[in-house]
């Protein structure tokens, strides 16, 4: 369990919750005291806000059909490993994400193609990639028309990872370097 600290977050755009600094209000006035926002820090991730738990909360609720139809095929160890849903780390939150792998995995729907969505998951896919963390986006409509494809291309991936962080040397603090972000391919004809 990660322990609780006071923090003021300061964001730009982003929402890096890496620039979170920590602070002591030294003043008078107590009119001025600002509270701090609580912030979790867990082991091997940054400082990550208690609001991105509590939204985290709500999305395992309302997930959407390609996120529930995938989750129906990946829980409870389905795969061979654990993979966790609506997952915070730091400013984000996951679709699924295999600790053991570092691996996240994004369902991503239409509006992904969209230029400003396409600017912020890499900023997203970069900042996670920095946390060590390699970023694997499935278009929503793979999932729907070639689940068995995904699944059996997920748990490839997964073994790969597992493999690449095994054989790294137990020295350095996130081995292997990720990728930042790339989609899955299902079709071998391509």
């Amino acid at each position: 369990m990660g322990r609780w600290l006071g923090a003021n977050t300061h964001r730009d755009g982003g929402g890096d919750a890496d620039r979170a600094e920590l602070f002591l209000a030294h003043t008078s006035n107590r009119a001025k005291v600002r509270t701090p926002r609580l912030l979790l820090q867990t082991k091997g991730f940054p400082l990550t806000d208690t609001s991105t738990y509590g939204q985290a909360k709500a999305l395992r609720r309302a997930m959407t059909p390609p996120e529930a139809r995938l989750w129906v095929h990946v829980r409870r160890k389905a795969l061979g490993w654990s993979i966790r849903r609506q997952h915070p780390v730091g400013a984000y939150i996951l679709d699924f994400y295999c600790p053991a792998a570092r691996l996240a995995i994004e369902v991503d729907g239409a509006f992904h193609d969209e230029p400003s969505m396409l600017g912020r998951d890499r900023r997203r896919d970069a900042w996670l990639a920095r946390q060590g963390i390699e970023v694997l986006r499935i278009p929503a409509v793979h999932i729907r028309n070639e689940l068995d494809a995904v699944l059996d291309q997920l748990q490839r991936e997964i073994a790969s990872r597992i493999g690449q962080i095994s054989a790294a040397p137990s020295t350095a603090s996130r081995s292997p370097s990720p990728q930042a972000g790339r989609r899955i391919d299902t079709d071998p004809d391509e």
